[in-house]
């Protein structure tokens, strides 16, 4: 009678606790077994556990999207959330059902390799046959979903979003993702032991640094991470009209001749010579990435000889050097206080 009485006492905390994680296990992995009727779930497996789908059960997915198609065809990995308060043998009915990740296509390496490609929540994945993870290609937010503690694309005017996100669907990706496979292959190659191996990243993300009267600027940052390091693989620099969104020339935006503004720039930079030379061979308008109080420029691995090739280079000015050197239009607000 003892262990009858305890039902009663657990079912009471059930109610009186309602959802808390406390009384809810998960499980995570690949589906299989998946049961359907009249197009809808009615159970599936989960490394080796069996769930049905009920009423109550939500599903965070649609069976006609991709995520849901490649939950029927077992080729997604997903979350399921169980009451605690089940018989711990057999199947248990899911109060939820997330998918994490799905397989979305195939890419071929040029030694005839065919990685597998999966799209999940944050990343787009690309698999070896034997599971391991080559390369992440992380999915960073829409540039009008970017939110900075100054100025944002979202601020502007309806006309200057969609003139603004126009122009960054145009420039498109600033890496070539094949060529990231391979080197990615090239390292997980020459790591022998896949255990040796860390997964290749590559992002590219758009973000304001500053705003003027008349001006907005943006920065493209793409970061590549190989061997557990991270550097700048490309940094460029972009200045709108905060009213249209039209696309400005860094060019027109200084108070004399641009070749004339890197000189003062490298001036207030106070670089080595050697340094200097280099980079006065080099260096471009739109490499300046304008913040409120300083500007940056930066350079890839192998652009400078005097440079570790296999690191960046990067200086900054502070902006109060550099007074009139933008004209007053386009200089940070914080620089005509």
């Amino acid at each position: 009678m003892k262990r009858v009485r305890w039902i009663p006492v657990l079912a009471a905390m059930a109610l009186a606790l309602g959802g808390c994680d406390a009384l809810e296990r998960q499980a995570s992995g690949t589906v299989s077994d998946v049961q359907a009727e009249d197009g809808q779930i009615t159970g599936f497996s989960v490394e080796g556990a069996d769930f049905s789908v009920g009423e109550a059960t939500a599903c965070f997915f649609n069976l006609d999207e991709p995520p849901g198609e490649a939950f029927l065809a077992e080729e997604a990995e997903v979350t399921v959330r169980y009451g605690l308060l089940q018989w711990p043998f057999g199947r248990k009915e899911a109060d939820s059902v997330r998918v994490d990740g799905y397989r979305s296509g195939e890419e071929a390496l040029s030694d005839g390799t065919i990685l597998e490609v999966w799209t999940e929540t944050f990343d787009v994945s690309y698999r070896l046959p034997d599971g391991t993870v080559l390369l992440r290609e992380n999915l960073p937010p829409e540039l009008d979903d970017v939110y900075t503690s100054g100025e944002n694309v979202s601020d502007l005017s309806e006309q200057a979003q969609e003139n603004i996100l126009a122009w960054y669907e145009e420039q498109g990706c600033l890496y070539d993702i094949e060529m990231e496979l391979e080197a990615a292959y090239g390292d997980f190659q020459a790591a022998g032991d896949p255990e040796d191996f860390d997964s290749r990243l590559v992002r590219q993300e758009a973000s304001p640094t500053a705003s003027g009267e008349r001006v907005i600027y943006i920065v493209t940052d793409v970061t590549r991470r190989g061997d557990g390091l991270v550097s700048w693989q490309y940094r460029y620099s972009a200045a709108f009209d905060r009213e249209t969104g039209e696309h400005l020339d860094f060019a027109g935006l200084f108070a004399c001749p641009p070749e004339d503004a890197m000189g003062l720039i490298l001036d207030a930079a106070e670089l080595d010579t050697a340094d200097r030379q280099e980079i006065e061979a080099v260096i471009r308008p739109e490499d300046m990435v304008v913040f409120d109080d300083h500007v940056e420029f930066s350079f890839p691995p192998g652009t400078l000889s005097s440079v570790d090739p296999d690191s960046g280079y990067m200086f900054a000015v502070d902006m109060e050097k550099l007074k009139g050197i933008l004209k007053d239009w386009a200089a940070p607000y914080s620089q005509n206080t």
